[in-house]
């Protein structure tokens, strides 16, 4: 769908007039998929942001990763 424009996190009166007047549509933000899906398309379009991630997996919940 086109976009006219974006506007990031509007003040709460002009947010409040963009849902009366019924013409804008939101975006959540949201994003769902499964990690192995997400973490093979880092290993094929972006390989040295997986290689990152897999080290950093390795350390994640010993005690040594929490005292850093």
């Amino acid at each position: 769908m086109p976009c006219g424009a974006f506007k990031e996190k509007p003040e709460l009166a002009v947010a409040k007039e963009y849902v009366a007047s019924g013409n804008f549509h939101w975006n959540a933000g949201m994003f769902f998929w499964r990690v192995s899906t997400f973490l093979d398309a880092l290993k094929e379009f972006l390989p040295k942001t997986h290689a990152l991630i897999e080290e950093l997996a390795r350390h994640i919940g010993k005690r040594s990763y929490a005292a850093n």
